[in-house]
């Protein structure tokens, strides 16, 4: 059964074309074209891009928020890559 939600940033993944690859259980923006998860480096840092972009935060609480949400996900929490 696939995910409902991105693995790696918690986004809804509501069709093939939000998946990576298409049929992923990561979004987009977290994944390769073939569905493969982005490093956590790359992807935090593209998290917290846009949420200082999209939701005017400043660097500190944009990065306080991501580590907070990234830290309770699939992918990156307790049980995932860290």
């Amino acid at each position: 059964m696939k995910n409902d939600i991105c693995i790696s940033c918690g986004m809804p993944l509501t069709s093939s074309k939000v998946r990576a690859g298409g049929d992923g259980d990561c979004c987009i923006h977290c994944g390769d074209a073939k569905g493969k998860l982005k490093s956590r480096k790359e992807i935090r840092a593209q998290m917290v891009a846009f949420f200082m972009k999209e939701r005017k935060q400043s660097q500190f609480v944009a990065e306080k928020y991501v580590d907070c949400r990234m830290g309770k996900t699939e992918a990156w929490g307790k049980k995932g890559q860290n």
